[in-house]
């Protein structure tokens, strides 16, 4: 297995998707300090609220799902795309590794981006406004348990994204390119995007699995009931397991023919 994820990652690394994550990471800060700087030019008060919501807002909500599900599609659809795919299977390992391992590259490089962007995030807003959390959005609750909720906001956001990953590597592995996971990871963020803009009642908006990260933000203007909190884990339980159990089953018995 150690070969593997070795392989994969000098792979991953030669690849230019490595620019559109930088971009990614960079783009939500740029988006936020043009905001606090258009606040105060206005006279406005800039709070730190705003570097932090547009992490949700941005990272995970809007840019997130098509940048995921593209990393998960291009790792597990490169060997496709470039007909190496009968070589990378005479290699000494079975399918089904090939397959975790890939799933273990992944994993990583998502929790990195999201841990590194949230960082940045975080670091840009305590600079300019001179805080270190977002009192606006936990108003008279202490330091220390807001502090506790900004990290749990940001672990479980990871963990959720990271359970998705076997939807974009299982679009990539039925496509056999990085078109179908672009264009599930679009549909995703657009969904989102019309739950935000409508006003959708939180009970309809937790069927969607890439929804679920802004439930745990304090974003939300009413704390998710439980029902709601209910609805998502189950169907980010079932989007997972079903992409899992689908991407396992064509990855390991789909016949290649000419690398293609």
């Amino acid at each position: 297995m150690g070969r593997i994820l070795s392989a994969e990652v000098r792979k991953f690394k030669r690849s230019a998707i490595l620019w559109v994550i930088v971009a990614v990471v960079l783009f939500p800060v740029a988006v936020s300090l043009l905001m606090a700087m258009g606040m105060e030019a206005n006279g406005r008060r800039v709070p730190f609220f705003i570097f932090f919501s547009n992490h949700f807002l941005f990272v995970h909500l809007l840019i997130g799902a098509p940048l995921f599900t593209l990393i998960a599609g291009y790792v597990f659809s490169r060997e496709h795309q470039e007909r190496t795919i009968n070589h990378l299977l005479t290699y000494p390992y079975s399918r089904w590794q090939w397959y975790a391992g890939k799933l273990l590259i992944v994993a990583p490089i998502v929790a990195l981006v999201l841990a590194v962007q949230f960082l940045l995030q975080w670091g840009a807003g305590a600079l300019y406004t001179g805080e270190f959390l977002p009192k606006d959005a936990f108003m008279d609750v202490p330091a220390s348990e807001m502090l506790m909720r900004i990290i749990k906001a940001a672990l479980l956001g990871i963990l959720f994204q990271i359970l998705l990953i076997p939807a974009g590597a299982a679009a990539g592995i039925l496509g056999k390119n990085v078109i179908a996971p672009v264009v599930l990871g679009v549909c995703a963020a657009g969904i989102n995007g019309v739950i935000l803009i409508a006003g959708i009642s939180m009970k309809y908006a937790a069927l969607n699995p890439w929804f679920i990260p802004i439930l745990h933000s304090g974003m939300m203007a009413e704390t998710p009931s439980d029902d709601v909190f209910l609805r998502a884990y189950v169907s980010l339980a079932a989007v997972c397991i079903v992409s899992l159990a689908v991407g396992l089953h064509r990855f390991v018995k789909a016949d290649v023919h000419s690398g293609s």
